[in-house]
């Protein structure tokens, strides 16, 4: 884009689709912006005297003598020069082509490795093209806070690529959530890819399955810049160990627990493989009258039992251990002479009158049964009687 002040010699006779229209006083001197926008996107800026902004310069001299314009240069800043330019305008207006649309939109992240073991140079971001078009890869960059690191090349369909630059460093242990973004040379960003804190050291964050119902973000052990990813859920033991699946930590395999011989007043533990000293305990002697309980460790007194006589006439009772009383048996002055059993000169008659007596009781309940409401009601008459 030219600018140009309709009045002047180069701009006077031009089609006036191709003026910026300033006002008739022109630009301020002492201050001012230009900014140039691509609809609601701001592409560039300059401003001068006491206006902030990315491309600030001094502002003009209002001096004859000093006239000058302000030029970028091949550094991308302005500088002041004489300038007064011969505008060839026909090679201004012709407009170049169009270019055609960026695929960097295409690329997805497919793992991501910031918490390094020894140097932050082992850090990468991989990327991936997931489609059966090849990506050319110069119009795309990779963003990462304040730092925008352009690519170069292309990729094929199905092709990884580890993206590693002295520039890019990332955040190793991060203390929340982390953003990387890819955008086109326009500014526009076309992907942001966010990895989670909490990532253990030499591990990287990678994609499983991706495109499928069982696609996973997972932790792995086995960083593959620039490969397809692989899932190793524990770190690599150095030879002799193996890993406790409990605490993901390395401990002493058992074979070489196995051959491990421990010193003198040590022992082998089997779950770490490692001697560890043998807790002896000295046996306590208690004193006289007392005996070392078992289950506290302590000494407790004795229990003692004083065996008394019983008196004269008493004996001790083998269940309660009590004196009782000796139960003698007394010679009986007459002899015991057995019962003699009555007899009935006719057993007939004694059932008969007591089968006699039985059905005269059952009638007599019957009737106080009958005619009971008729009692009650004589009883009652017979109280109410007596208390008048």
């Amino acid at each position: 884009m030219v600018f140009g002040f309709k009045n002047s010699p180069q701009f006077a006779e031009a089609d006036s689709i191709y003026q910026y229209y300033f006002s008739s006083s022109g630009l301020a001197s002492t201050a001012g912006i230009l900014q140039l926008w691509l609809g609601d996107d701001l592409l560039d800026e300059v401003c001068w005297g006491k206006l902030s902004c990315v491309q600030n310069v001094a502002k003009f001299s209002t001096s004859a003598t000093d006239n000058f314009s302000y030029l970028r240069g091949e550094d991308n800043l302005f500088t002041p020069a004489i300038y007064h330019p011969e505008i060839n305008l026909d090679a201004i207006i012709s407009l170049a082509p169009p270019a055609e649309p960026s695929l960097c939109g295409m690329l997805t992240v497919s793992e991501i490795y910031t918490y390094y073991v020894d140097s932050a140079t082992e850090q990468f971001i991989e990327l991936y093209n997931p489609g059966d078009t090849e990506i050319p890869l110069d119009p795309c960059n990779i963003r990462y806070k304040n730092t925008v690191i352009p690519l170069s090349g292309s990729l094929s369909p199905g092709a990884y690529l580890a993206v590693q630059d002295s520039a890019l460093i990332f955040t190793k242990d991060p203390s929340t959530f982390n953003t990387v973004s890819i955008s086109d040379t326009s500014g526009d960003i076309l992907l942001d890819f966010v990895y989670p804190h909490g990532q253990k050291k030499g591990t990287a964050y990678a994609i499983f399955n991706p495109g499928t119902t069982e696609e996973k973000w997972l932790q792995t052990y086995a960083p593959t810049p620039g490969a397809e990813n692989v899932y190793q859920q524990f770190q690599a033991c150095p030879d002799g160990k193996e890993i406790n699946p409990e605490t993901g930590s390395c401990i002493k395999s058992k074979e070489a627990a196995v051959a491990t011989i421990c010193p003198e007043g040590k022992y082998l533990n089997l779950l770490t493989g490692r001697c560890k000293k043998i807790e002896t305990t000295t046996a306590k002697i208690c004193k006289e009258g007392y005996h070392l309980n078992l289950l506290t460790g302590r000494c407790n007194k004795d229990k003692t039992t004083t065996v008394t006589e019983c008196a004269e006439g008493y004996e001790r009772n083998p269940e309660t251990n009590r004196c009782r009383k000796i139960q003698t048996a007394t010679a009986q002055e007459y002899p015991v002479e057995p019962p003699t059993e009555e007899t009935y000169a006719s057993p007939q008659i004694f059932i008969a009158g007591g089968a006699v007596v039985a059905l005269l009781l059952g009638g007599a309940g019957f009737a106080v049964f009958q005619f009971r409401k008729e009692i009650k009601t004589a009883i009652l008459k017979i109280c109410r009687r007596n208390a008048s």
